[in-house]
């Protein structure tokens, strides 16, 4: 869909004189400008048409194209593709000036849709999205190079066209034979008018002669003319003015007096004398026609004479003189199968009758005023009440005055008379309601009966489009701010109106959008409220408006006349006013206009015309609180109360002209004492409801005088803005806050309906909320105007667009008249408008579908794929069972907002129900399952209105071939070769069970090998724990009582005694360490079957690397101490925490350290830690002697000891390294090793960051 469209609003209604006035922009019409910036390849749109299925085409000069509302579609030619459209331009320029070229496209009685243009004539496929051209050839004479400029079918004989060539004349085309022939009528009519104008030498004596007859119609009038010399490549030498006066047409004249003349032969450019005046113009039997024999002598003055090939022509200013001998043919009506109407450029209106080969030629004479008003004849346009109007280049509008069918001069009806007079409507310069030009472009008519005529030279003044009314001959003028460059309109079948301009685009313009009369002043008049905030309004007795607001005073309109008065704030006068903001305005029983502002309230006497004060006065206790006023209302009884913005309500005694302040709650008074009084309503039974800015809903009964808060029923503690009673007795209010709109129940004084934004509200907080007589209910807001009825519960929301002064009102600023008008305002004017006359439009718009693609692929048309048509004329498409993702694209062909228009969708055999109505236009299904669907949509039209029947499609998904009828008659052959082979198979099957059962057995034998040895380890490793265990703290008890009490006392400096006690300290020290070396192999031995049995309970545990990795490297640091090595940590502080096995990861990374201390006898070990990719990296890398490739991947297998057997390297159990692999496994990690031959190695493993993946199950 694309951003929100450039709504234009178009003023008509001119400011009256006074002391001010006030425009009501009735004939306001909303328009929308589309150029380039929206997808026109090119913005001179010089012709439209609206076909059968609702599309809109546009010929520019650069290609056509077809419109949905959302996009268009350009169509170019393209030499590669004979199925493209070979025109470009659609411009019809003649001799240098400007002709209508709405009748480039044409649609027939059998839909077919002919283009012309540039490059010939066209007919639209329409189920191919192609175009097939004609050639355009008569007889060897080949006309591909000129302008197809108008095209008309023949009522009579279905499929007969009437084209008319640019240059060339009028043509009869016969799509079935394909052929192009003149119409040897025509043709013959202005040849013989071209013998008249051409001078022979019948005696070759060099005097060249002709004669010419003139017909009666032209008694009377002044004939001028001139020769000219006309050489074989068509160029002319004109006689150059031998006559001082040289008239337009001709530098020589005659007066047609009737009867025969005889003039003497002239020289040619030789002086003659002028024959001056006009006789007076005759009709009837005394006009005559004139016979006049012209002769020229070419032996003298004729500089150079006449070479071979040359001829000598006359011309003249009346017809045929003035005749082309080719004549521009602008525009052709066909009215039945014999009479046939063609306008041409300066040669007037031409009217064929076929069957009587009669010609009747309507030129413009000087003094007839019932004659055609001029010989160029741009347009025809016949009515739906069958007129003929003709438009003209200089002479305005014609109406051919057609009498009565039946009637002696048109016993057969049409326009079947002799004689045929004309009513001209033309431009007065004095009469605004008259048309805009006497150039008439284009005319199109609405479903009112008036027409829509483009009027006026291309970038004049003049350049509007009028509407002009046949039964009253009125004009109204539309002159657009954006172009004084139209030339063609046309209204569209929803009665939206399209003007084509030259190089600005096409306007599309809106007669029925602006529903809402808007009241506005401009800007630049004096005492303007332009941009100016209405807050108060209301309608005097006398039908005067009074507005008020942020305006610095008060302003009164008389509608009668439309104009307005001021009353500007004047603080030094008492009797005049004194309000800069105004909150609220109203008129009591009497006539008298109250008026609430900042400045306390004010009395308007309407005959003395006088402002009368009520201020606060704080020596005076029965005046007003406060000078602050923000309502004012007037009970049935005729009193008058006044809420302040000081929350304190006022009753008015008219004798004493003093104030009673109610400010007191039946309970909790302080609780409800704050907050303005914003609105006051009365119900059935004199009681008064008040809405408080600050403390929601409140009950007054004047009988108890007493105030009564329902704050905690109130649906918002911000506070209620605006209250109605609705006819049915129902108190509607709407909150300050965000709550919505409130129904309250007055018996159970308990809030019981919510209406809110997702009910179809606008806005939750109501400006102003007005019923009509309907019982529904106007609200106003900061996004429009909405109509809600509340025993449907719907919604119909209106815009700017529509005609709202803007979609921002004001606070207060609504009313409602004694007739039943409702006005609301804000800060460009105000809406006044009776709700019975805002109709929606009733236009149901046509729904076609404009794309679809298959796979999100768009899809060509043709025979080989799945779609045989174009989309919007498609009824089925067939689809493999791999194409089963499609999205169909659809619109709803209101141009008017297409933005607003709403669309619903429903897959049958796939969806329940419709799919909720919405703006979006493209349904997507992916993943159909093989079978047949109806794919169905439906729309509205801009103000909701449903196009039920919609546009549908049937959409086949065929099966795979292994789902298909001939596939199962497959399987049910496969299905008894089947059972055969089960048959044969059950034996071989028997013999294989035996020997699965005999390779299970095995199995099962290993298995409780494995699990004896498992059980026998375990059970071992437990017997022998637990002696070593004793025997190592034994070992450990002697050594330290030797330590401390033996040795010490056998100190002596015997050299074998010495020797023994050094024997006997060693011998602890090495059962001690094998003790404890056996004891790891056993419960190394324990971990590896515990983990091999899932018997292992692993902890979950936060765990920190950089502290995890320096206790093992505390742990190791006497292995570094005793073989000299350095060790090095390169540890990131910042790695994120996990969560596993603290205590199985410290003994991994200890094993790694100490297998790495174990082959290191110089240099270094690094313990290097890092995050990369999601993982934390745990290295430990050495400088010691490697590990060969062949023996990598047997390191982490379980009793595997690599390395040189010769060496005298400390061997390991072989357990090590596998028990690391299962923990690092069991945490979602890996580890592994690289190495290289006396370059030490690097053993590496690897833990997600992820904490879900850490976790231990």
């Amino acid at each position: 869909m694309k951003p929100f469209p450039k709504i234009l609003l178009l003023v008509l209604a001119c400011m009256a004189s006074g002391a001010g006035s006030l425009s009501a922009q009735r004939n306001e019409m909303a328009i929308q400008r589309l150029n380039a910036s929206d997808g026109l390849a090119e913005n001179s749109v010089l012709c439209m048409l609206q076909d059968h299925l609702g599309f809109l085409w546009l010929g520019t000069q650069y290609g056509l194209h077809k419109y949905d509302g959302y996009a268009f579609k350009v169509y170019l030619p393209n030499p590669d593709d004979p199925g493209s459209i070979r025109s470009r331009n659609f411009l019809n320029i003649s001799q240098g000036v400007r002709y209508g070229s709405q009748g480039m496209l044409y649609e027939d009685a059998d839909r077919n849709l002919w283009i012309g243009g540039d490059g010939g004539l066209h007919r639209y496929l329409r189920d191919s999205d192609r175009f097939l051209h004609y050639p355009l050839q008569v007889g060897a004479e080949n006309l591909e190079h000129y302008k197809v400029v108008h095209i008309t079918g023949d009522p009579a004989r279905q499929g007969r066209l009437w084209v008319s060539v640019e240059a060339r004349g009028l043509y009869q085309f016969d799509p079935a034979r394909e052929t192009l022939v003149p119409v040897e009528s025509i043709s013959n009519f202005f040849n013989r008018a071209a013998d008249n104008m051409r001078l022979n030498d019948a005696d070759n004596d060099g005097i060249y002669e002709t004669r010419v007859t003139f017909p009666a119609s032209e008694y009377g009038y002044t004939l001028e003319y001139k020769f000219a010399v006309r050489h074989p490549n068509g160029s002319m030498i004109w006689e150059e003015g031998p006559n001082p006066a040289n008239p337009p047409h001709g530098n020589r004249t005659i007066i047609l007096r009737g009867g025969d003349i005889d003039l003497s032969p002239v020289d040619f450019g030789a002086p003659n004398d002028f024959e001056t005046g006009d006789l007076t113009h005759a009709t009837g039997n005394a006009a005559r026609s004139t016979t006049i024999r012209f002769q020229v002598n070419t032996k003298r003055r004729l500089t150079p004479p006449l070479a071979p090939g040359d001829s000598l022509w006359l011309l003249g200013n009346l017809p045929p003189l003035n005749w082309q001998v080719r004549p521009e043919f602008n525009s052709i009506f066909c009215e039945n199968d014999s009479i046939f109407w063609v306008g041409t450029n300066g040669n007037g209106l031409l009217r064929f009758n076929f069957e009587a080969e009669r010609v009747t030629h309507h030129f413009i004479p000087t003094h007839d005023p019932h004659s055609i008003s001029s010989n160029s004849i741009w347009t025809m346009f016949q009515d739906r009440r069958g007129t003929l109007w003709i438009g003209t280049d200089g002479g305005g509008l014609n109406k051919l005055v057609q009498p009565a069918a039946g009637s002696s001069e048109n016993p057969a009806g049409g326009f079947g008379r002799t004689t045929l007079t004309f009513t001209r409507y033309q431009h007065d310069p004095n009469d605004p309601h008259s048309l805009s030009s006497n150039e008439i472009n284009c005319i199109d008519e609405d479903a009112n009966g008036e027409l829509w005529i483009v009027a006026g030279i291309v970038g004049s003044s003049s350049n509007q489009l009028n509407r002009f009314n046949p039964q009253t001959s009125q004009v109204t003028r539309y002159p657009i701010d954006l172009s004084n460059r139209l030339g063609a309109v046309l209204v569209d079948r929803s009665g939206l109106l399209w003007a084509g301009s030259w190089n600005d685009g096409v306007f599309k313009l809106n007669p029925k959008a602006l529903k809402f009369p808007h009241y506005t002043m401009q800007p630049d008049e004096a005492n303007s409220f332009y941009g100016k905030y209405i807050r108060a309004i209301c309608e005097d007795r006398a039908g005067n408006i009074w507005l008020g607001g942020d305006m610095e005073g008060l302003y009164r309109l008389d509608r009668q006349n439309g104009t307005y008065t001021y009353f500007k704030s004047d603080p030094a006068h008492r009797d005049s006013l004194n309000a800069t903001a105004i909150w609220d305005i109203i008129e009591d029983r009497n006539g008298a206009i109250w008026i609430g502002s900042n400045e306390g309230l004010h009395k308007f006497d309407p005959h003395k015309k006088v402002f009368k004060r009520y201020q606060h006065d704080p020596r005076n206790p029965q005046s007003l609180t406060t000078n602050g006023i923000a309502s004012i209302f007037e009970d049935r009884s005729g009193v008058l109360w006044v809420g302040a913005w000081n929350g304190v309500l006022h009753r008015f005694d008219p004798k004493t002209e003093t104030f009673t302040a109610y400010r007191e709650f039946e309970e909790n008074s302080d609780w409800y004492s704050g907050g303005p009084l914003l609105d006051i309503v009365e119900d059935d039974v004199g009681v008064l409801w008040l809405g408080k800015g600050e403390n929601g809903l409140v009950k007054f009964d004047p009988a108890i005088g007493k105030l009564k808060g329902f704050k905690e029923n109130s649906f918002d503690a911000s506070g209620v803005g605006r209250l109605r009673i609705d006819r049915a007795g129902r108190l509607w209010y709407s909150g300050l806050g965000i709550r919505g709109l409130a129904l309250f129940d007055r018996k159970t004084e308990t809030v019981t309906k919510i209406i809110t934004e997702a009910d179809g509200l606008l806005q939750n907080t109501a400006y102003g909320i007005e019923e009509d007589t309907h019982g529904n209910l106007w609200i106003s807001s900061a996004r429009g105007l909405s109509k809600y009825n509340p025993e449907r519960g719907t919604f119909h929301h209106y815009f700017k667009e529509d005609g709202l002064q803007d979609n921002e009102f004001r606070f207060f600023a609504h009313h409602k008249s004694r007739s039943g008008e409702l006005f609301f305002g804000g800060q460009h004017g105000f809406n006044a408008f009776y709700p019975d006359s805002i109709k929606d439009s009733d236009y149901l718009p046509p729904i076609v579908l404009t794309d679809v693609r298959i796979d999100n692929r768009p899809v060509a048309i043709g025979k080989d794929s799945p779609l045989r048509k174009d989309i919007a004329v498609a009824e089925e498409i067939t689809l493999a069972y791999d194409q089963n993702d499609i999205a169909l694209t659809f619109a709803a062909l209101d141009f008017s907002m297409p933005e607003r228009n709403l669309y619903s969708f429903k897959l049958e055999n796939y969806d329940d129900d419709w799919h909720a109505p919405s703006q979006e236009r493209t349904a997507v299904y992916t993943n159909l399952d093989p079978g047949e669907y109806v794919f169905r949509a439906k729309g509205t039209n801009y103000d909701g209105v449903w196009n039920e029947a919609g546009a549908s499609l049937r959409i086949v998904i065929t099966p795979p071939w292994y789902q298909t009828a001939w596939a199962y008659a497959l399987y049910a052959v496969l299905g008894l070769g089947l059972l055969y082979t089960i048959r044969r198979v059950e034996l071989q099957q028997r013999e294989q069970k035996a020997r699965i059962r005999e390779s299970e057995l095995r199995a099962e034998a290993a298995q409780e090998a494995n699990e004896a040895k498992s059980t026998f380890l375990s059970f071992v490793s437990h017997e022998l724990r637990t002696p070593l265990t004793s025997v190592i703290g034994f070992a450990k008890i002697i050594q330290k009582r030797l330590a401390e009490r033996v040795f010490p006392a056998t100190q002596t400096d015997d050299p074998k005694t010495k020797k023994a006690v050094q024997q006997v300290r060693e011998n602890l020290t090495v059962v001690i360490s094998e003790g404890e070396r056996l004891t790891k192999l056993i419960n190394d031995v324990l971990d590896l079957a515990k983990i091999e049995a899932g018997k292992y309970e692993w902890q979950k545990e936060p765990v920190i690397m950089p502290e995890l990795l320096e206790r093992a490297a505390a742990a190791t640091s006497s292995l570094f101490e005793n073989k000299g090595l350095k060790f090095i940590k390169e540890i990131n502080g910042e790695l994120p925490e996990l969560v596993g096995d603290r205590d199985k990861l410290l003994q991994v990374v200890i094993n790694l350290i100490s297998n790495a201390v174990k082959f290191t006898d110089t240099g270094s070990v690094t313990c290097r830690a890092q995050g990369s990719n999601g993982e934390i990296v745990v290295s430990v890398i050495d400088t010691g002697d490697g590990v060969s490739p062949e023996n990598q991947p047997k390191v982490f297998e379980k009793f595997k000891q690599v390395g040189d057997s010769s060496s005298n390297r400390p061997k390991g159990t072989g357990l090590g390294l596998p028990i690391c692999k299962e923990i690092v496994e069991h945490h979602g990690g890996r580890i592994w090793v690289e190495s290289e031959l006396g370059k030490g190695s690097t053993f590496s493993f690897a833990l997600p960051v992820e904490a879900e993946k850490n976790s231990i199950e």
